[in-house]
């Protein structure tokens, strides 16, 4: 089942949301337009529809509100204490790939928005609560990876800088989450491909960081062999295109970026 995901604001989605949410048994009135043209007026500061479809119909919807604090926003899919507001999925579509997408989709959104914090009620009319909690459990290896990453583009300058940065919003503007999929589709390919220094290190008795800083250009060789073929395997022509351009000059970048990746290294080599 191939889903979509797509973020709008309510007012933008409010029609057909509503009409989603009028079919689908496992709904109630907090997820709904008119709930949130009621709340409007209190707040939260903007709210949004997550949307999941399978072949162009609605599969799946999640509200998300985002309200400003003293210590940043907030993005919750329940806007005021008592609420409900967890995921509405269509019951003839297989549960777990919507929650997945949504849940993904939600995150991103509230990376985007720059929120201290988000939060997902789970749906008191299923039992969806595991779910949840699995889904949204995080990845500790994964999330630095992508923060590794994020700090890695945003610190280039010059030209080539905005040649990687222009190339890392088309990446992500494919779909909510899609760095992060991307990320997790490639991480035991790259941990296994810096196995070797990482073992050099034990052997000698030194941080493993350390010795992969040491070793910058041995490390991108290695890690550049798995994208090399990822990226010819890939079926998304952007993909390919934007890999083509960015690789003549991506040796010195992923070179560059050994210490972040050895600090990396030194956090969870013992995880």
């Amino acid at each position: 089942m191939a889903l979509s995901t797509s973020v709008h604001p309510w007012r933008e989605a409010a029609a057909e949301v509503a009409a989603f949410l009028d079919a689908c048994p496992t709904s109630f009135a907090q997820q709904t337009p008119a709930w949130a043209r009621v709340i409007e007026g209190i707040g939260p500061d903007r709210s949004f529809y997550v949307v999941c479809r399978a072949q162009g119909r609605i599969a799946g919807v999640l509200p998300a509100h985002l309200c400003a604090g003293p210590l940043g926003a907030i993005l919750t899919s329940a806007a005021h204490a008592g609420a409900l507001g967890g995921v509405a999925v269509a019951p003839e579509v297989e549960r777990e790939p919507v929650y997945a997408a949504l849940l993904a989709a939600f995150r991103e959104l509230a990376r985007r928005e720059g929120a201290a914090l988000a939060s997902v009620y789970t749906n008191p009319l299923w039992p969806d609560d595991e779910l949840c909690e699995r889904l949204l459990e995080p990845h500790y290896v994964l999330d630095n990876a992508c923060q590794v990453l994020d700090q890695e583009v945003d610190d280039k300058s010059g030209l080539s800088g905005l040649a990687i940065k222009g190339a890392y919003g088309i990446v992500k503007g494919i779909k909510p989450g899609f760095v992060k999929e991307v990320v997790d589709g490639l991480l035991d390919d790259f941990l296994d491909a810096l196995d070797p220094i990482y073992q050099e290190a034990v052997q000698r008795n030194v941080p493993p960081g350390k010795h992969l800083t040491s070793n910058a250009d041995r490390a991108a060789d290695a890690l550049l062999s798995i994208t090399d073929a990822r990226a010819a395997r890939s079926t998304r022509a952007v993909i390919q295109k934007t890999y083509e351009k960015l690789r003549p000059t991506a040796k010195k970048h992923v070179s560059a970026a050994a210490p972040r990746l050895g600090g990396m290294l030194d956090r969870h080599a013992s995880s």
